[in-house]
């Protein structure tokens, strides 16, 4: 296991962030934190597979001749450990390259961003702030209305600012900078009227 990137205390505050911003606008802010975005059975598998296969390579090769029903044998044990061990959060960061987990945080924030509602705000205002812990990866999604105005390179300055505050240690102060400065964008685009509904929770999403 590791450490959460987001103690409850930062959770605490990145929802009081998200609830000050949005006193002034229409627009809905939702932030999400993944353990991780997948678990990558596939890259495992083939680790686990080459890992039992060299093994055996090298014990025939050393302490020869083993006769070879044993041999193929004792790969399941072998490939099974593999690929327990590859499920670890380190091992995994290792083993995957890094164009598939940002694919794979990318498919996550996609699919929250459905299942969570975050597309039908009235106003096509809402957006989302994915963090994967384990990847390291934050994707930020926009509906049709704001990402007018803010654009994919506008997102990916965004989650890079947070992705840097990740890797100083300053997460929570990264994360809810970011929500002040697009508070700012939506408020000045979609300003709050006289009725202004909390169409979405501002609790963190906690995604196991």
């Amino acid at each position: 296991m590791f450490k959460p990137i987001l103690s409850p205390q930062d959770l605490r505050r990145i929802e009081e962030t998200i609830a000050a911003v949005e006193t002034r606008t229409a627009g809905e802010l939702v932030v999400a934190v993944a353990h991780r975005s997948s678990w990558y059975r596939l890259s495992r598998l083939v680790a686990a597979a080459l890992w039992a296969v060299g093994l055996a390579l090298l014990v025939q090769y050393l302490w020869k001749p083993i006769p070879t029903d044993l041999l193929l044998l004792a790969q399941v044990p072998v490939a099974l450990a593999a690929y327990w061990l590859t499920g670890m959060p380190l091992l995994t960061r290792m083993l995957v390259s890094a164009p598939v987990a940002a694919k794979a945080a990318h498919e996550r924030a996609v699919v929250l961003f459905m299942e969570r509602g975050i597309c039908d705000t009235r106003d096509r205002s809402g957006l989302l702030i994915f963090v994967s812990e384990l990847e390291r990866r934050v994707v930020i999604l926009g509906d049709s209305g704001i990402h007018a105005h803010i654009g994919e390179q506008g997102w990916q300055e965004h989650a890079r600012a947070i992705i840097a505050g990740i890797r100083k240690d300053q997460a929570t102060d990264a994360i809810v900078g970011v929500i002040e400065q697009l508070g700012t964008v939506l408020a000045d685009k979609f300003p709050a009227g006289a009725q202004n509904p909390n169409e979405l929770p501002n609790t963190v999403i906690e995604v196991r």
